[in-house]
């Protein structure tokens, strides 16, 4: 599958569900960004591998994202600054 084949079927299956948020208790808003890329017509996900420096989940591979901050209009705004903090990808270079 190419890169646009993928993205048409992601669309069409994120089309077929309505978003839902998480009902529990000591749930910390966060959000999350899941980078595909095109590379030599191919789909890619960029994904990071987290700091030993961090307080939680030290060296584990993860998604760019984190919890929701006040300045934050939404989460969607949450995952956009954050993917711009971790991996230099500025906001007006993604589409969500």
């Amino acid at each position: 599958m190419n890169y646009q084949q993928v993205i048409v079927k992601i669309q069409e299956k994120l089309g077929q569900r309505a978003p839902q948020r998480l009902k529990i208790p000591e749930f910390i808003p966060s959000a999350i960004i899941l980078p595909l890329f095109e590379k030599n017509g191919e789909a890619h996900i960029l994904l990071t591998v987290r700091t030993d420096t961090v307080a939680h989940h030290k060296g584990q591979v993860s998604c760019p994202g984190g919890a929701w901050e006040t300045q934050d209009a939404s989460l969607e705004a949450t995952a956009l600054r954050e993917t711009e903090e971790e991996v230099g990808i500025p906001a007006g270079h993604i589409t969500l």
